[in-house]
């Protein structure tokens, strides 16, 4: 960022036509060219000498060009041209042309072509140049460009820059009776009042989003800008909102204690990073560490605003003894007060110090030096207002997005809005992620133990109506987290208020005054997971003890409420989680328990390694129990009440199914995804086939497709009557789920009672040339039974099959 153009070496020419022989006249012109002169020279905007600001009000063209050119000579940090009056497009070349008293429509030769400016200013050796056009169809000269390299202009030319009051195709405005026209007054306006931002000297570019939000609010037309490398950041005012109050320091004992310890505190932690804020136990004093291990130190920080006292040189002592602060290779003691130097010579003497350790006792004087840069601090503790008005309380996001036309332009206002979030709160940061129309935020603490300096509580007071089933089920999922330490999710219709606890700042940050009711309210538990993971043994057995499936686990969170704990593992293949509740002991009682499992997607997991958890659960039968086994203690049993319901089932059976397919048939792939309830029953079919030999078919009948012209004999053949047995032989039979095909090989499909459902129809289609299907559907009481044939029959027939 560039600071203020040197006044000295800068030189400004402000053209304006106010009276027109032939044109409307603009007798606020004449306005805009006073107060800008007044502003331009005004030491405390941009100090310029006035006889380098040269006014030029109803000029002649020659004059116009003579004042320019001497100007554009003389200047060597930044030369400014201004016009405002009739701007006049050349019918047939399009050219811009700032119309003078005696310019008509058809003698544009009275007038100055806004190329002979252009021509004039960029021929300067000024580092800097600014052109200001306050007339209409003042766009026009963005065609011939001030060197910006983006729009494919003349380039190699730094430090231009260009706004005019309208776009090529529209007029501006000068309202009847106002004291300035319309953009011009908005440029004055920031000129002379400054600007809501966090510099000190007020930049082109920040002048233009004012004028273009201020004139976009009014309807009014909006102004344009071009600029080439740096022409964003000329500064030719300072910025008068944001002139800083001179510090005179903090008058600490008009503080309450906790103020003045928290004041401090907070001050050393942004001073620090990586701080960390301890308190001792009654005791009003913090400590604030910070440093790498071999080179820490420790800030004990004292609310005392005068001579410490015997008793205060105790807690002095205490705090130094503190285990918060062992190990630190300095101690220093921070008070907001000066010590004396009786009080120096005593901490030296009297405080207890290990070998190769330093102290030293800090107060106002080293305060106030850093407290100097420190404006949004002193604003937030004493309650001073801010030094300037935040970027979140001066602009909406319309406001930015108004005149934002790249991502660059995004990411730059997005940088101010994460710059004056911050200043909100020294103690909390605030991180927002938006998704959709919802944007949440999250406030964390700014360092490690802000919270013991500003304390907050929120307390959610619920309702959960009796005659309400979802509020019944809110409140049991409610109860759980409490007791035990889960997640919970609750509706805000079930919420009636927040009841805050915190100090007033931050209840303003929170808008605890005016509380907005939330659509719902996620409970989170902080789990505890010291010595964790840990290996654990799921078993099932059943009623005479006997083993039925051991499952290897790990345990990998704990968490705890007002009843118990609760114990949250998984599977190796992360196929199964379960959670063990369990309540707190009581005498001599037994440890009461729950378990509850989770079967999560088994899709893209491979079968061999969700088997294990696949049988576990298959075993859970009811009049089983299931034991948890921590090395050598025991949790359970639990009883197992109730068959397995089919969303935990039918995963168990698939893994189970598609292992022994994939182990008979050498096959390792990933489970698909897609598979429906009739590929599973197949999936079962086929593994039964592959292990025993055998397998009951697992639909009531069967297609067999029959050639055109094999169909009329087919028909005729006396062993196909209305029933009778079926045997369907072949070399192949492939089955495909979900993309991946397995053939079973030579096979025999056998039905003793099966009938032919659809003669009629295969009457029907003789002499047709189609190849129809013939359906066969096995009768009451029967089924299909499937045959793997063995390697001695395959290539065999059988004279009877059909």
């Amino acid at each position: 960022m560039m600071t203020l153009a040197d006044p000295s070496k800068s030189r400004a020419v402000l053209v304006g036509t106010a009276s027109y022989d032939h044109l409307q006249d603009l007798p606020a012109v004449a306005n805009n060219l006073a107060r800008l002169k007044e502003l331009f020279t005004d030491p405390e905007v941009w100090g310029l000498n006035p006889e380098h600001c040269v006014v030029l009000l109803d000029p002649t063209r020659d004059g116009v060009l003579e004042a320019i050119g001497s100007a554009a000579d003389s200047a060597t940090d930044t030369l400014v041209i201004y016009f405002a009056g009739h701007g006049i497009p050349d019918s047939r070349s399009q050219e811009l042309h700032l119309a003078l008293p005696t310019t008509t429509p058809d003698r544009l030769f009275r007038a100055v072509s806004y190329g002979d400016v252009r021509r004039a200013v960029l021929d300067s050796r000024s580092a800097n140049k600014v052109v200001l056009l306050d007339c209409c169809y003042s766009g026009r000269a963005m065609a011939a460009g001030m060197g910006t390299a983006e729009a494919g202009m003349e380039v190699g030319i730094d430090g231009a820059y260009l706004m005019t009051a309208s776009a090529a195709t529209r007029t501006s405005s000068a309202p009847i009776g106002a004291t300035y026209t319309a953009f011009t007054g908005e440029v004055i306006a920031a000129l002379a009042d400054g600007l809501p931002t966090d510099a000190d000297v007020l930049y082109m570019e920040d002048i233009y989003f004012h004028v273009h939000k201020e004139l976009a609010a009014k309807g009014l037309p909006k102004p344009q800008q071009m600029l080439s490398n740096g022409g964003r950041s000329i500064a030719v005012a300072r910025n008068r909102f944001a002139q800083p109050a001179k510090f005179d320091g903090v008058d600490w004992a008009q503080l309450s204690p906790t103020t003045r310890r928290n004041f401090v505190a907070t001050l050393i932690a942004t001073l620090n990073a990586d701080s960390q804020v301890t308190q001792p136990a009654d005791d009003d004093s913090v400590i604030v560490t910070c440093g790498l291990p071999d080179a820490r130190v420790a800030y004990h920080v004292f609310p005392y605003v005068e001579s410490v006292t015997s008793a205060q040189k105790r807690t002095i002592r205490r705090s130094l003894a503190d285990p918060a602060a062992a190990g630190a290779a300095r101690h220093v003691v921070v008070t907001p007060h000066e010590p004396s130097p009786a009080e120096r010579s005593w901490l030296e003497s009297a405080a207890p110090q290990n070998e190769g350790e330093a102290i030293e006792w800090l107060g106002t004087v080293w305060l106030d030096d850093h407290l100097t840069d420190q404006q949004d601090l002193c604003d937030y503790f004493l309650g001073t207002g801010p030094r300037r008005h935040a970027t979140p309380r001066s602009r909406s996001i319309g406001d930015l997005l108004a005149p934002m036309t790249t991502i660059n332009d995004l990411q730059r206002e997005l940088t101010r809005l994460r710059t004056e979030t911050r200043k909100l709160s020294p103690l909390w940061r605030i991180d927002h992620a938006t998704q959709g129309p919802t944007t949440q935020f999250t406030i964390r603490e700014r360092f490690a133990g802000a919270a013991v300096l500003d304390p907050v509580t929120i307390t959610p007071v619920f309702s959960f109506p009796l005659d309400d089933p979802d509020g019944q089920d809110a409140h049991r999922e409610f109860l759980r987290a409490i007791d035990f330490g889960s997640d919970a999710t609750i509706d805000g219709r079930f919420i009636d208020r927040f009841e805050f606890q915190a100090s007033e700042q931050t209840l303003r940050l929170l808008g605890a005054d005016k509380p907005t009711k939330p659509a719902q309210i996620q409970i989170k538990a902080i789990p505890n997971n010291e010595g964790l993971p840990l290996p654990c043994v799921l078993e099932a057995v059943d009623a005479q003890g006997v083993i039925l499936a051991r499952l290897d686990a790990s345990l990998t969170e704990r968490t705890g409420g007002r009843r118990g704990t609760m114990l949250t593992g998984s599977d190796p293949s992360g196929m199964l989680s379960f959670r063990n509740t369990l309540e707190h002991l009581r005498g001599d009682k037994e440890l009461v328990g729950r378990m509850n499992f989770t079967v999560h997607g088994v899709v893209d997991r491979y079968p061999y390694a969700c088997r294990p958890a696949a049988d576990f659960l298959l075993a859970m039968t009811p009049g089983t129990k299931v034991l948890l086994r921590i090395g050598e203690a025991v949790l359970g049993p639990g009883d197992v009440k109730d068959s397995l319901p089919q969303d935990m089932a039918q995963p168990a059976r698939l893994v189970v199914a598609l292992h022994e397919v994939q182990r008979q048939f050498g096959r390792q792939l990933p489970i698909p995804d897609g598979l429906t309830g009739k590929d599973l029953r197949e999936i079962e079919m086929v593994a039964e086939l592959a292990n025993a030999g055998e397998a009951r078919w697992p639909y009531r009948g069967i297609n067999t497709g029959i050639w055109a012209h094999r169909l009329q004999e087919f028909l005729d053949d006396e062993r196909i009557g209305s029933h009778g047995a079926l045997i369907l032989e072949s070399d192949r039979m492939p089955f495909t789920w979900g993309g991946q095909t397995i053939d079973i090989g030579p096979f025999r499909l056998y039905g003793s009672h099966m009938t032919l459902t659809n003669r009629p129809e295969l009457e029907t289609a003789v002499g047709t040339g189609q190849d129809p299907e013939a359906r066969w559907r096995c009768m009451d009481g029967h089924h299909l039974t499937i045959f793997r044939k063995a390697p001695a029959e395959r290539g065999k027939t059988t004279d009877d099959a059909v």
